[in-house]
């Protein structure tokens, strides 16, 4: 099983969003996606609701992250966090990743 994690606060903007109505489920997906990003060698990330949830996931107030196994050996031990603020919103700190694109958006993984 692929490990990552969220932080405190990744948890509870989930939960804010949950409360608003704009997440109804505490079942994400976790996506690496290509760019064309230096030479195609460039990835962002997916945070989306996951398709494949069953009823009773993240029960508990548990948020269950989902991975393709495509994408979990460039994924494993990321940690999902959440900023507020001027740069607001999710971000993914990837271990694998080798260095950022020059927009600053992507980052290139081995």
């Amino acid at each position: 099983m692929t490990e990552v994690a969220l932080t405190d606060l990744a948890r509870v903007k989930i939960e804010e969003l949950r409360e608003q109505g704009k997440v109804k489920e505490r079942a994400l997906q976790l996506t690496l996606v290509r760019t064309h990003c230096m030479g195609g060698r460039g990835y962002t990330y997916g945070l989306e609701p996951d398709p494949a949830a069953q009823p009773g996931d993240g029960a508990g107030g548990l948020v269950t992250v989902a991975i393709r196994p495509q994408d979990a050996p460039l994924l494993e031990g990321s940690t999902i966090d959440y900023t507020d603020g001027l740069q607001r919103g999710f971000s993914v700190n990837n271990p694998h990743a080798v260095g950022k694109c020059p927009c600053g958006r992507h980052d290139l993984l081995e």
